[in-house]
C-alpha cells in the first residue's frame, strides 16, 4: 500500500464505499520508509515512519506494570494478537524465544519476538510498543537487567530484523529510552520515534 492507495481509501470511504486497506509487509507499507510526507488530506508534512505508526497508534501502551518478564512477554504477543498481526501461537514462540535467547537488549529495553519457527504464524508486520516506568527485571538476581520500554515484533520474512535494527539504533543513546519510558502520551511517543530512520 502506499500514499495514493491509502488516499484513494480515504476519497472512497468519503463517498460512501466500503473500503478495506489491505497490505504486506511493514505497517504502513513503503510509505514507512518516506521522509517528509506533504500535503496529505488531514495531515501536515511528517515522517513515513510518524504516519505509519498513526495508523497504529492503539499498539503504544503507557504506564503498564509487569511481575515478570513472561507476564511482559506474553502481554506484548496478546496485543499483537488481539491487533490481528500474528495467530495465538505466536505468544508462546515469544516466551521460548526469550528462553533460547534473552530478548534483553540493554539501555533499559527488550524486543520481544517469536522463534524462527513461529514465522508462520506472523500475518502481517507489526510493532508494540509497552512502557513500563517501574521496569520488568529480564535478568536474575544476580545479574538485574530492568526494562523500561518494551518493543514486541512481529514481521513477515526478515523485515522483523530490519525493525529491530533500527530499534537498537535509536535506544542505543539511552536518553532516548529515558525519554520514551517518561512519555505521558502516546503523540509523545510517536514524536520521539519519528527520530527513527
Amino acid at each position: 500500500m502506499d500514499l495514493h492507495g491509502i488516499t484513494a481509501a480515504i476519497y472512497g470511504k468519503r463517498s460512501g464505499l466500503k473500503v478495506n486497506i489491505i497490505e504486506k509487509g511493514i505497517i504502513g507499507g513503503n510509505i514507512a520508509n518516506t521522509h517528509l510526507i506533504e500535503n496529505y488530506p488531514a495531515l501536515m508534512g511528517i515522517s513515513g515512519f510518524e504516519f505509519s505508526m498513526k495508523l497504529e497508534k492503539h499498539l503504544i501502551k503507557l504506564d503498564k506494570q509487569f511481575s515478570n518478564k513472561e507476564e511482559a512477554i506474553r502481554y506484548c504477543g496478546e496485543v499483537l494478537y488481539e491487533g490481528g498481526y500474528v495467530n495465538e501461537d505466536y505468544i508462546e514462540a515469544m516466551i521460548e524465544r526469550d528462553k533460547e535467547l534473552s530478548v534483553y537488549m540493554g539501555n533499559f529495553i527488550a524486543i520481544p519476538h517469536g522463534t524462527d519457527a513461529a514465522k508462520k504464524d506472523v500475518l502481517k508486520s507489526g510493532i508494540t510498543v509497552v512502557q513500563v516506568p517501574r521496569g520488568v527485571d529480564f535478568g536474575n538476581e544476580s545479574n538485574p537487567q530492568v526494562a523500561t520500554v518494551l518493543f514486541g515484533i512481529a514481521g513477515i520474512g526478515n523485515e522483523h530484523l530490519e525493525i529491530i535494527q533500527k530499534i537498537s539504533i535509536f535506544c542505543a543513546d539511552v536518553d532516548n529510552v529515558l525519554k520514551l519510558a517518561d512519555a505521558q502520551s502516546e503523540e509523545e511517543v510517536l514524536r520521539l520515534l519519528d527520530d527513527v530512520e
